[in-house]
């Protein structure tokens, strides 16, 4: 069973808002969360975890709905940038 399917036509922001939104969410609040990400090769998996032509995928998404989140509540936290 699932809990959503996205067919072809579907768009990156539909997608995060409908399905990963809610769980960073419960991620915030403490909750475990997982998401899985399956299907046959050449059907976006790769794009939804980075950046391409301009465009977030569901990772960079995440993160800065986090950030986001954790400013708007004033909440003190640290960023450490690995990237050079």
């Amino acid at each position: 069973m699932f809990d959503k399917v996205f067919g072809p036509a579907s768009q990156q922001r539909d997608l995060y808002e409908q399905a990963v939104s809610p769980i960073v969410n419960e991620v915030l609040e403490g909750y475990n969360c997982t998401i899985f990400a399956y299907g046959q090769t050449g059907t976006g998996k790769h794009y939804t975890r980075k950046e391409v032509q301009g465009r977030r995928g569901v990772v960079p998404r995440a993160v800065r709905q986090i950030f986001d989140i954790l400013e708007a509540q004033i909440a003190e936290y640290q960023h450490e940038s690995h990237v050079p």
